[in-house]
This record gives C-alpha cells, sequence and structure tokens, in this order.
C-alpha cells in the first residue's frame, strides 16, 4: 500500500508543479494604455521583435471592425531593474523613428500592487519623456499580474 501512496503523491505533485509551470511560462504581461485619440494600445514586451498594438472599441466595449493597426519590430527598449530599497522598476522607450503612438516616449513603471500566489505584480507607467512633444502617447500605462 505505502508504493500507491508515493506514486498518488508524486502525481499529485507533479500536476502541481505542471500547473505552476504553465503559469510561469505565460511571461509578461502587455502594457496597456489610452492613446489621447481613444485607441487601446497594447504594447507586448516579452521578448524582441516588439510589438504595438491599438484598436477602438464601441460602446459595448468591441472592437470596432477595421480599427486595429499592429506595429511589428517597433524600435523600442524593455528594461527591468532593482533599485535601492530592492523594489523591481521596469521602463521601456521607443524611438523617435517608431511608427506606433509611442514613438519617442520612455515611460518608467512602478509596482502598484499584484495578488497572485507567486507574488506577481502589477505595475503603473508614468510618461517621463516625450509624451510633451507626441501628444497622441498615454500619459499613464498599467501592466497587470498574470492570474494563476
Amino acid at each position: 500500500m505505502q508504493p500507491l501512496a508515493v506514486a498518488i503523491g508524486l502525481t499529485g505533485a507533479l500536476i502541481i508543479a505542471l500547473v505552476a509551470t504553465d503559469c510561469l511560462a505565460d511571461g509578461l504581461k502587455s502594457i496597456d494604455g489610452v492613446t489621447s485619440d481613444g485607441y487601446q494600445i497594447a504594447a507586448d514586451f516579452e521578448a524582441p521583435p516588439y510589438r504595438i498594438e491599438i484598436w477602438r472599441r464601441d460602446k459595448e466595449r468591441r472592437t470596432i471592425h477595421g480599427s486595429d493597426r499592429l506595429y511589428n519590430h517597433e524600435p523600442c527598449e524593455f528594461k527591468l531593474q532593482t533599485n535601492r530599497q530592492g523594489q523591481e522598476v521596469r521602463s521601456f522607450s521607443c524611438a523617435k523613428s517608431a511608427k506606433s503612438p509611442l514613438a519617442g516616449t520612455r515611460y518608467l513603471g512602478h509596482q502598484s500592487g499584484g495578488n497572485c500566489e507567486r507574488g506577481d505584480p502589477s505595475f503603473r507607467y508614468v510618461c517621463v519623456a516625450g509624451c510633451d512633444t507626441n501628444k497622441r502617447a498615454p500619459k499613464k500605462m498599467t501592466q497587470d499580474y498574470w492570474e494563476c
């Protein structure tokens, strides 16, 4: 009977490990905001080449057909750093030559909560450069945590 209990225990541990691995494998969530002309914007910085996507929604929050646009291979940079207090700080910037509404901007992100078994945080990003000249860029953006 003991070998069966060990096998069941190992099977349960394997299932838990697979579920946790799936959750961890999701990577970074997109950074989302709204442009000054009302377009939803999502920046995907999980791995280069980076993508920026925009679209409009109607009053029922459905995507308006034909309003979506994808900017692939945007010349942007995303950084994960730790400050002196040991807190994670994230930043991203896009070159002026970028084609998306984030062209010529720089954002700084700080942890703003999060609620996941792994302690996966949410981040709030504030435009610290370029939004005064690029009026279309969002002033603030968010990056929520992955739900496990």
